[in-house]
C-alpha cells in the first residue's frame, strides 16, 4: 500500500497542469500567406505531420511525469507493507528492553546496544509513545516517557549492571505496557546479546502482541571466555595452624580445545597461591588449592585469573572464619566423669588455647544456662529439668551445639521423654552387642570430622570396641561413625539452626574401651571444633544484586549496626527481632567484593558477593530459538551493521521511495530535454 508522509505537499500537483495548458496554448496557429505561385512548394506529405503530432504528445506526457514525480517526491511516498508498525494516520506504543547484564560488556558491545537505544529515539515520530525497561531486577522502566528524559537515562546508565539479566521479566513487563493502551499498532525493540541464561524458559506466552511484533537488535560478537564459576572452601574444619583448602571452578565457553590461565590466590591481601591450568572448551573443571593457614578470626580471600576479553568473572570472592576461642559448657555426674574429657580438649593446644572450658557437675548444674556457649557437651548427666530441655531445644534451634555422650548414670527414660523424643522422634534402647563387642564398621570419610583424623592416622591406631550401646537406628541423621553391626556409633541430629551429635557409647569401660583408644582425644576434639566453629557452615554469600542475610544475638539490637562495602562505603542496618533473634538484611550489593558488617566495633561477619556464575556462559540465542520461545510473537531481527534509524523508520512508516521517485523525475527530464533538442535540429535542418 501506497502512503504519503507529507500530504500536503501533494497539493502541488495542480502543476501537473502546467505543461498541458502550455501544449494548447502554445500550438501554432494556421496563418494566410498570399504567393505568387506555389509551384517551387513541396507537397507536404501526411506521414511528417503525423510525426510532429505524435513527437509534441511524448513531449506532454514526459512534462506531465516529471512534475507528478518532482512534486510526489516532496510528498515523501513510502511503500508500506504487511509488517510496517505505523502509518501517517496510526499512533504507535514501543517499548525498548535494553539488556545492561555484566555479559554484554564482553567485547565492548554493550555501548553498542546504548547507542541503538539512542538511534530507536531518533526515529520515533510524533505518534510514537514510548518506554524504555531494564534488564535487571531494579529497573521497572520508564513509561511512556519523554524522549529527553529516555534519552538522559540512557546516557546516565553508560556501563552494564553486575546484577544477572533478568530479560523474561523485562519482556513480559513490555508486552504489559504495549498492550494495555490504545495504539493502531505495537512494537518491542529488544537490545541484548541473547544470553540463553538470561532468558532460559519462555514466561507466559498468552498475552499475545496485537498489530505489532518483537523486534531484535543483537551484536554479532560471539568472544570465547573463561571466567570462574565457582570459589569456596573444601569441606573441613577450620583451625588455627592448619592449611585451608580452598575450591576454584573454571568455566570455558564459546571456543573450542584446551586453554590455559593461571589462578591466583590472594589472602588477607598477600598472594598465598599460585597454579597453572588447563581445562578444554567448551567445559567446566574444579581446582583445589592449598593456602597457608588463616589467622584467628574473620579471614579475607580471592582467586583470580589471567585477563581476558570479559574481566568481570575473573575474580571471586570466599571469606571464612577461622575460630578465636569457642566457649565450652562441659556437664557430667560429677567433677572426675569430666577429667577425660577435658583433658582431651586441653592438651590440644596448651600454648594457644583454642577451647574455653566451663566444667560443671551434676549437683551444681540445675541453674546453669547454656546461652554464651558455643558448644554444650553432656558427659554422663544423669538428666535435664524440664527446663533445661526446653532451654537446650532452643538453644539448638537457634544455631547451638550439643554433644551427648551417654554413661551408666543416665536416666535414659527422662532424656527419651524431655530430649531425645522431640530431637529424633523415637526412644533409644539400650543394646548389648551379641557377640561380646563390636568394632568399627562403616566410616563417613567427607564428613569435616572424619577428613582430617584418616590424614592424620587416627583411626586405625588402635581398634575400638563397644560393648553395650543406645541404638537409635531408624532416626533422621547423618551417621559419621557405625558399628560392625550395622548401628551407629556416632551420629549428627540437625534441628533449626543447630545440631546434635550423639554418641551411642560411653567411656565407662562397661560400655567400651573408647578413653583408651588414640581415638578418643581427636574424635571429641574436632566434634568440639565442628560444633563449636559453626560445622561446615559458610559465611554469609551472595550474587551481586541479592540480599545478605545473618543474624546474631537480640542484644545486638541495642548497638549501632552498619555495613561497610568493598568501596568503602558505610550503610546503616536496622535488626529485625524474631523468635529472641535478631536479623539483618543488607541490600543494593551492586559491587562485588567483600562486605564487614558491624555490631557496634565488633565484626559480626563478613560477606562475600560475586557476579552470578550464568553470566559467564557465553552461549546465545539466534532469532530462530527465540521465536520457538515466544511462538505467538512475530520477530524480526535488525542487521546491526546497518543503520538503526533507516530500518525502523522502513518498518514502521514502510520504504520510503522519494530518491527512486525524484531519480525518476530527473530521467524524465534528461529524455524530455533530448526528444526536444532533437526537434529543434531537424527543424533547422528543414529550413
Amino acid at each position: 500500500m501506497l502512503n504519503f508522509l507529507n500530504i500536503a505537499a501533494l497539493a502541488a500537483l495542480a502543476g501537473v497542469a502546467v505543461p498541458l495548458l502550455i501544449h494548447l496554448f502554445a500550438r501554432r496557429k494556421a496563418g494566410t500567406i498570399l504567393f505568387s505561385s506555389l509551384k517551387f512548394f513541396r507537397a507536404i506529405e501526411s506521414q511528417a505531420i503525423r510525426r510532429l503530432k505524435m513527437t509534441e504528445l511524448i513531449l506532454l506526457v514526459l512534462r506531465t511525469l516529471a512534475v507528478f514525480c518532482i512534486v510526489s517526491a516532496f510528498a515523501r511516498p513510502v511503500l508500506k507493507g504487511p509488517g510496517s508498525a505505523a502509518g501517517r494516520n496510526g499512533s504507535l506504543r514501543s517499548a525498548i528492553v535494553l539488556d545492561r547484564s555484566a555479559s554484554t560488556d564482553a567485547a565492548g558491545p554493550y555501548s553498542r546496544l546504548q547507542q541503538g537505544a539512542l538511534s530507536i529515539l531518533n526515529a520515533a515520530g510524533e505518534d510514537t509513545r514510548t518506554a524504555l525497561f531494564w534488564s535487571d531486577t531494579l529497573g521497572a522502566g520508564l513509561s511512556a516517557a519523554d524522549a529527553a528524559s529516555l534519552r538522559r537515562s540512557i546516557l546516565e546508565h553508560d556501563d552494564p549492571t553486575l546484577r544477572r539479566g533478568a530479560l523474561g521479566p523485562a519482556l513480559q513487563r513490555a508486552l504489559t505496557w504495549v498492550n494495555s493502551g490504545r495504539a493502531a499498532e505495537r512494537e518491542i525493540v529488544l537490545l541484548s546479546d541473547l544470553q540463553r541464561t538470561n532468558l532460559p524458559l519462555a514466561p507466559d506466552t498468552a498475552a499475545v502482541m496485537k498489530n505489532g511484533g518483537l523486534v531484535l537488535f543483537q551484536p554479532g560478537i560471539r568472544p570465547a571466555n573463561i571466567g570462574i564459576t565457582g570459589c569456596g572452601l573444601e569441606k573441613q574444619i577450620l583451625h588455627p595452624g592448619r592449611s585451608v583448602a580452598v575450591y576454584v571452578e573454571l568455566t570455558a565457553t564459546g571456543g573450542e580445545g584446551p586453554v590455559s590461565t593461571a589462578i591466583r590466590c590472594v589472602q588477607n591481601g598477600k598472594t598465598a597461591a599460585r597454579r597453572l591450568v588447563t581445562l578444554t572448551a567448551p567445559g567446566t573443571r574444579r581446582f583445589r588449592i592449598d593456602l597457608p593457614a588463616g589467622t584467628r578470626g574473620w579471614n579475607r580471600c580471592f582467586a583470580e585469573i589471567d585477563p581476558d576479553r570479559f574481566e568481570q568473572d575473573n575474580r571471586r570472592y570466599v571469606a571464612y572464619r577461622v575460630p578465636e576461642l569457642i566457649r565450652v559448657l562441659l556437664m557430667g555426674a560429677d567433677k572426675e566423669s569430666l577429667v577425660l574429657p577435658e583433658l582431651a580438649l586441653s592438651a590440644s593446644d596448651p600454648v594457644e588455647p583454642l577451647f574455653s572450658i566451663h566444667a560443671v557437675a551434676f549437683a551444681d548444674g540445675a541453674g546453669t544456662s547454656f546461652r554464651g556457649f558455643d558448644c554444650v557437651v553432656l558427659v554422663d548427666y544423669p538428666r535435664l529439668t524440664p527446663v533445661q530441655a526446653d532451654e537446650l531445644q532452643e538453644y539448638i534451634e537457634k544455631g547451638g551445639t550439643c554433644i551427648f555422650i551417654p554413661g551408666n548414670r543416665i536416666d535414659l527414660k527422662s532424656y527419651d521423654e524431655r530430649f531425645f523424643l522431640p530431637l529424633t522422634g523415637i526412644r533409644l534402647r539400650l543394646q548389648r552387642a551379641p557377640e561380646g563387642y563390636h568394632s568399627v564398621g562403616r566410616i563417613d570419610r567427607d564428613h569435616p570430622i572424619i577428613t582430617p583424623m584418616f590424614e592424620h592416622e587416627y583411626l586405625p591406631a588402635y581398634p575400638l570396641r563397644v560393648y553395650a550401646y543406645l541404638d537409635f537406628s531408624g532416626a533422621p541423621g547423618r551417621d559419621i561413625l557405625s558399628l560392625s553391626g550395622g548401628a551407629p556409633f556416632l551420629r549428627e541430629f540437625s534441628k533449626g539452626g543447630g545440631r546434635c551429635l550423639v554418641f551411642s557409647s560411653g567411656l565407662d569401660a562397661a560400655w567400651s574401651n573408647l578413653p583408651l583408644t588414640t581415638v578418643f582425644a581427636p574424635l571429641l576434639f574436632q566434634c568440639v571444633l565442628y560444633g563449636g566453629s559453626g560445622g561446615d557452615v559458610p559465611a554469609p554469600s551472595a550474587a551481586a544484586g541479592e540480599a545478605i542475610t545473618c543474624s546474631g544475638e537480640v542484644s545486638l539490637v541495642r548497638r549501632e549496626l552498619r555495613a561497610v562495602t568493598p568501596g568503602g562505603e558505610t550503610i546503616r542496618l536496622t535488626g529485625a527481632v524474631e523468635h529472641d533473634m535478631m536479623t539483618l538484611t543488607l541490600t543494593g550489593t551492586d559491587d562485588t567484593g567483600i562486605y564487614d558488617i558491624f555490631a557496634g566495633d565488633s565484626l559480626l561477619t563478613c560477606a562475600a558477593v560475586n557476579l552470578d556464575p550464568d553470566e559467564s556462559v557465553m552461549d546465545f540465542h539466534d532469532k530462530e530459538s527465540l521465536q520457538r520461545l515466544y511462538p505467538s510473537l512475530t520477530i524480526d531481527s535488525m542487521d546491526p551493521a546497518k543503520p538503526v534509524e533507516a530500518y525502523l523508520r522502513g518498518k514502521r512508516y514502510g520504504r520510503e521511495l522519494w530518491r527512486e521517485v525524484l531519480i525518476a523525475a530527473l530521467l524524465l527530464l534528461g529524455v524530455e530535454m533530448g526528444i526536444a533538442a532533437g526537434r529543434v535540429l531537424t527543424k533547422q535542418r528543414s529550413s
